[in-house]
């Protein structure tokens, strides 16, 4: 009976619809109450290593394909990445192509497995040529756990960039790319936030966002809550 009552629910607009508007109030009011941890922006949870490796080349090859870039730009350049979620592979991989430095903000911290994250990134250092791996190595060592080197690859958690953009700008200067993926959708005032990417953003840099359009399933159907729980309690 239960499991009849989720796949209804699933189908329902109005149950997705009322669903999305608490899940955003929800994490709206835990972010204002210091609570940051989440299972949002767990995008490797239930990834074999070999889909994690492949989700991340495909956001690299994306990045490029949409903004025109090549490898060779990305080299020397200072990076700005929103929403990273549980995994610096992204970072790792601009860095393995040539670029100086990527700091990585999210709002969250998304729950993530230790092991499971040092298996995809030892698995991603395999991957790469051999002056690839060299520039890896310059940011992370996995030799005793996932050790970031700060200078290179600093992540930030916590942080409403709509407010901090110019405390941001103090610490790290301006970026000559800032990007982000399936982001901007989950702002509820995005005007805020391209106001300050705008001013953390270097003379002739590239802001390129990838905005998720997709309709939750309202319209098309296929969307399927993956967090959606219903508690039934039946008396006597």
């Amino acid at each position: 009976m239960l499991k009849a009552i989720k796949s209804s629910a699933r189908k329902s607009k109005a149950t997705i619809v009322c669903y999305k508007i608490f899940d955003n109030w929800r994490l709206r009011r835990k972010f204002k109450t210091g609570r940051i941890e989440t299972g949002h922006g767990a995008s490797h949870r239930g990834k074999s290593t070999a889909e994690s490796i492949a989700y991340i080349d495909l956001q690299f090859v994306d990045y490029l394909r949409y903004s025109g870039l090549t490898e060779e730009h990305l080299r020397g350049k200072r990076i700005l990445e929103l929403g990273s979620g549980d995994n610096v592979g992204l970072a790792l991989r601009l860095l393995a192509a040539g670029a100086s430095r990527v700091v990585c903000v999210d709002k969250f911290y998304s729950q993530r497995n230790a092991d499971q994250q040092l298996a995809i990134y030892k698995s991603l250092r395999e991957s790469l040529s051999q002056s690839q791996r060299e520039r890896f190595d310059e940011a992370i060592n996995l030799d005793s756990g996932i050790n970031l080197d700060d200078d290179k690859l600093r992540t930030v958690h916590g942080l409403e960039l709509e407010s901090a953009a110019d405390q941001l700008l103090v610490d790290e200067g301006k970026f000559d790319l800032i990007i982000s993926r399936a982001v901007i959708e989950e702002i509820y005032a995005p005007d805020a936030i391209f106001e300050a990417t705008d001013k953390l953003l270097a003379p002739g840099g590239l802001i390129l966002h990838k905005i998720d359009l997709s309709d939750y399933g309202i319209f098309s159907g296929t969307y399927i809550l993956n967090n959606f729980r219903i508690s039934l309690s039946v008396n006597g």
